[in-house]
């Protein structure tokens, strides 16, 4: 795929839509109870690497990131307690009003790129806004 038809923006390069079983929606449903909201939409996509290129890794990582970015999102790192791998990355990406959670898992010859658009658990605080801001990056 072009790009993530949830919130309309391109990879920097064509990715594989993959199916879920459960287990990548409850690992996002796990990080999202630290701040208050749970996953309402999701998609997961993947990329095939050779092993150990790092190159490609951060040229699909960096420039799906800046498509974001200058689409409109406002990004903000979060180091939620249940990811405990260092090399596992997560997202808050706020843009209209909208949420999503975004997760990056290097793997031995893959990347792996889940997300869900998120709401509020309680319908009110505790909606993580300020954990975005902090780490906002545009």
């Amino acid at each position: 795929m072009a790009g993530s038809p949830m919130t309309k923006v391109r990879f920097s390069e064509p990715a594989y839509p993959l199916a879920d079983d459960g287990t990548y929606r409850a690992f996002m449903d796990k990080i999202l109870e630290e701040y208050g909201r749970r996953c309402v939409r999701q998609e997961q996509f993947g990329w095939e690497l050779a092993k150990g290129d790092q190159e490609r890794l951060d040229y699909v990582f960096q420039g799906t990131m800046a498509n974001y970015g200058n689409t409109g999102y406002l990004l903000g790192e979060i180091h939620p307690k249940t990811v405990t791998d260092p090399e596992t990355l997560v997202f808050l990406a706020d843009r209209e009003k909208t949420r999503y959670l975004m997760v990056w898992t290097p793997l031995e010859a893959s990347v792996l790129f889940m997300m869900c658009e998120t709401a509020s658990s309680s319908g009110g605080a505790g909606d993580g806004k300020d954990a975005a801001k902090a780490g906002a990056k545009k």
